[in-house]
């Protein structure tokens, strides 16, 4: 008999996120698929998750399907330790358990002991598509250097969710479990520090979900689904950032030049409470790098990290806005940078130029 305290979250039917938020900017999520038919039950683990995860794990699905032990399928995106280190541990208390993950991941989860005779590559299966023993049907995505080689997505046909694995994943900067527009910083930091290339991530989807469940952040549902792809498809990430790179010590200094301006307009005491805000706000330092001279180096691409940096400032001084703005404009012109769209004349803002 199972116990009913659980922490999971249904999210279709014989579907639940098994894991629980740890306050993280780089949340885990774990999902227990329970596929049924009369009296026949085959419970699948996508992800299983890190050591940290075990707590949640073992309440949720102690009181869902009976204990860790009662796990009969693991599948796994691809190699690393937050996706599959909880699997060994799985197969030790259920001998049984079956891995299913692509070849490339095989080769290097093997190396935590798994069992070669409770695996099965995803590409034995003709057309990449398999039949559980319940009836049920699952495709195996490809979603190739997103962000490993064999990463390998799931698409369960009767629920229509789709596993995506670090794809369309985020950092977590607004706790929800399901995304809304407010999303798209924590996501498009997350893709332009891990995925490789547009291209890649153009691949990565062609059936049709009505709930993405990535392994970080967020789910994604309903006309967010649509909204994320287009914005993914338009984001440069990988590969496509290396275009910037001749342009990054001229952004750096332009930055600190912005910084020097600061702290002439808002004084040494409040420019330093200013720079505590940002830390503590996240969202902006968490695509940049300080060190004593200060910014030393900014993750993604540079329109990202100005907007950033715009919202958290304007947040901070609403009524300095109009000074702080003008430092911005002469300083980024002064280094022959663009200006954000956030910084030009209402009639130049490419949504008056273009439909």
């Amino acid at each position: 008999m199972t116990s009913t305290n659980s922490s999971a979250l249904k999210i279709a039917e014989d579907t639940y996120q098994v894991s629980t938020p740890l306050g993280l900017h780089l949340e885990s999520n774990v999902y227990l698929r329970i596929y049924r038919k009369g009296s026949q039950q085959l419970n699948m683990l996508i992800d299983p998750g890190a050591k940290r995860h075990l707590p949640a794990l073992q309440q949720n699905l102690g009181s869902l399907i009976g204990g860790l032990d009662k796990v009969n399928v693991a599948f796994v995106n691809h190699q690393d330790p937050d996706v599959v280190f909880n699997t060994a541990y799985l197969q030790e208390l259920n001998p049984k358990l079956f891995v299913l993950c692509s070849e490339d991941t095989w080769r290097l989860i093997d190396f935590y002991g798994l069992n070669p005779r409770l695996y099965k590559g995803v590409e034995s299966f003709p057309g990449l598509r398999a039949k559980i023993n319940t009836g049920q049907l699952i495709d195996f995505v490809p979603s190739r250097y997103c962000h490993f080689r064999g990463s390998m997505m799931l698409y369960d046909r009767e629920t229509r969710v789709l596993y995506s694995g670090d794809f369309l994943g985020g950092l977590t900067y607004v706790e929800s479990s399901y995304v809304d527009d407010r999303h798209w910083e924590g996501i498009r930091t997350f893709h332009q520090i891990y995925m490789p290339s547009r291209q890649a991530m153009k691949l990565a989807v062609e059936s049709k979900p009505i709930l993405i469940a990535p392994q970080h952040g967020g789910m994604i549902q309903g006309k967010w689904i649509d909204y994320y792809l287009s914005k993914i498809e338009k984001l440069p990430v990988g590969l496509d950032l290396i275009a910037y790179e001749h342009l990054r010590e001229n952004y750096i200094a332009m930055m600190n030049e912005v910084f020097m301006e600061l702290n002439r307009l808002l004084g040494p005491e409040e420019f330093a409470a200013t720079i505590k805000y940002l830390r503590d706000d996240g969202s902006f330092t968490t695509l940049i790098t300080f060190d004593q001279n200060g910014l030393s180096d900014f993750k993604g691409d540079p329109n990202s990290m100005l907007d950033s940096f715009i919202d958290s400032i304007s947040r901070r001084h609403p009524n300095r806005l109009e000074k702080i703005r003008q430092i911005l404009i002469r300083v980024i012109l002064s280094h022959s940078l663009p200006l954000p769209g956030q910084l030009l004349p209402d009639n130049l803002k490419p949504d008056k130029l273009f439909t």
